[in-house]
């Protein structure tokens, strides 16, 4: 039986944040008709959580939760900032509606900094006060409160003491969960997630602390074999899956798996795996059951101050470029780890004004192979006798070049600098005359309504169509109905075998930050279990009318 079945009721959150939350734009949240019938079709479940942006927006909860309530549900719950509750008689309201349990947010506390990290990480001040006492006035109203933390670097060494404060206030349970690379944590996503080799002495105190004051604690997104002795307190995604008003499922808010590193693993379904978010930016060898494969692949991201119109393509780009200095450090780090293939990657790579120097020192440092992509406008302006000094990197075996929109007005428009297609193009042509690499161009697929047009433009454009999508979206369903014939071979990697497509291996696509690589990762679903060669959906995508059974 499921867990927790998470009844998906909106997308907004109260405020911008740092962390992780999956807000796909183009959607419009559910209705409460949609919400109820969802819940009729729901299977068994433990638990069911009101989940998605901030539930306390929803001017019709109350109804909504009457409305589930006379449904039968069991252990009803809401998942919140807390902010909501904290007003006098909201809590007692919505107990009164039928509530059972609120799940708040509070991702920090200290003695001597009180809810400094929590307020940073949410992008409110004042907002772990606030949710302290939502969590207060939730105890008076005769709720169950249970505490998530989800862990960064600057909550992680605060792990045991905020569950010790924490448990002072009453609540009933703890659950800590990884950060996932998702929604605004994708643009700062490596300097917020911490190390595992770290964090398990942290997870360790919080566990024993929260034993020490008799309250339930869970993990949630951490492979087993980071506490083997608490292995039994991790709760998989497929325990805690997501409804919605298409049938059953949909985007589990789950970090990708990859199999490929947990090969002698015996803990099968009780374990989501290696997360491949983690496991591409920092590699594997911080986990003790999972050995790296033959080919260990990790990226070095470079950013460069790039004047990116389109915020869904880069994210939110850094003033600068990164110091080369930094770059250098990271690749003696990712040499001593035991990297094979080497992806420089970001969108300032290729503009980065030390790029051979870098390069150099990357094949210096003996990474087997090295590959490089991004915007290649700015090669086109480098000096000929520099692109020539490629020849010699002989490591440096892969450049793609990415492509934006399908023609010169699209592309120029989405990289904010007029002439940057053109400038591509030529920048592709010199890199094929004067290095040894192997050379292409890959396009960033925004919706499937440009699918006819990449058709038509990949007549005339050099080499084979390559695509990824973007690092966050809506349903790929309608991107799957547009595929013209002649683009299918070199999409059907990017769609489930559900949607029409052949389908990646699992762990051979890797997620970026910045989504500035030619890479799209890849999150399991219900059926990824029952489909060989099938990766899933991609990572940050809906499939709105999928029907797991008919897989």
């Amino acid at each position: 039986m499921i867990r927790d079945a998470r009844l998906l009721v909106g997308f907004a959150p109260r405020q911008p944040d740092r962390l992780d939350r999956f807000i796909p734009t183009s959607l419009r949240p559910p209705t409460l008709e949609q919400i109820l019938a969802v819940a009729r079709e729901a299977p068994p479940a433990g638990a069911w959580t009101l989940w998605g942006g901030e539930p306390t927006l929803r001017p019709d909860l109350p109804r909504l939760i009457e409305g589930l309530a006379a449904l039968g549900a069991p252990n009803l719950g809401l998942h919140t900032d807390g902010l909501a509750l904290a007003a006098p008689g909201v809590a007692r309201t919505l107990r009164d509606a039928g509530l059972q349990r609120a799940r708040v947010d509070l991702h920090a506390m200290s003695a001597s900094s009180r809810f400094a990290a929590h307020d940073w990480l949410v992008g409110r001040k004042g907002a772990g006060r606030a949710a302290v006492e939502g969590i207060r006035q939730a105890r008076r109203a005769g709720l169950k409160v249970e505490v998530e933390l989800v862990v960064t670097r600057p909550s992680r060494p605060l792990l045991p003491e905020s569950v010790a404060l924490i448990a002072q206030l009453g609540v009933d349970r703890f659950r800590l969960r990884r950060l996932f690379l998702q929604g605004a944590a994708r643009a700062q996503w490596v300097t917020l997630s911490p190390r595992l080799g770290l964090m398990a002495e942290s997870l360790r105190g919080a566990v024993q602390t929260a034993a020490e004051a008799r309250r339930p604690l869970t993990l949630h997104g951490f492979p087993a074999c980071l506490l083997p002795e608490e292995a039994h307190r991790v709760v998989t995604g497929a325990q805690e899956p997501v409804l919605t008003p298409s049938h059953r499922f949909r985007h589990r808010f789950q970090t990708p798996v990859a199999a490929d590193f947990c090969p002698t693993c015996p803990r099968g379904e009780a374990c989501d795996g290696a997360p491949s978010d983690y496991v591409y930016a920092f590699g594997a060898r911080e986990l003790p059951q999972a050995p790296p494969p033959d080919r260990h692949t990790a990226a070095l991201e470079l950013v460069a101050p790039l004047a990116h119109a389109c915020v869904d393509c880069h994210g939110d780009l850094q003033e600068g470029h990164t110091p080369s200095r930094h770059a250098r450090k990271e690749l003696v780090r990712l040499a001593t780890e035991g990297v094979d293939v080497l992806e420089i990657t970001g969108m300032g790579a290729l503009d980065h004004p030390d790029l051979v120097g870098i390069l150099k020192d990357a094949v210096a440092a003996g990474f087997a192979a090295i590959e490089v992509s991004g915007d290649g406008a700015a090669l086109a302006e480098r000096p000929r006798s520099e692109l020539r000094g490629l020849r010699r990197l002989r490591p440096v075996d892969r450049i793609d070049l990415a492509l934006y929109g399908p023609d010169a007005a699209r592309h120029d428009a989405h990289c904010g600098r007029p002439g940057a297609f053109a400038a591509t193009l030529l920048a592709l042509e010199a890199l094929r005359a004067l290095t040894r690499a192997q050379v292409g161009l890959y396009g960033v697929l925004h919706h499937g309504r440009d699918l006819a047009d990449w058709a038509v433009a990949w007549e005339t454009l050099p080499g084979p169509p390559a695509f990824r999508l973007l690092p966050e979206g809506g349903d790929l369903q309608p991107i799957a109905e547009a595929v013209p014939p002649s683009l299918r071979s070199a999409l059907a990697p990017l769609l489930a075998h559900c949607l029409g497509g052949a389908g990646a291996v699992p762990g051979t696509t890797a997620p970026h930050p910045r989504g500035a690589n030619r890479r799209t990762a890849f999150a399991p679903c219900e059926c990824t279990p029952k489909l060989s060669g099938c990766p899933g959906l991609a990572l940050g995508y809906l499939h709105l009318g999928h029907n797991p059974d008919r897989a």
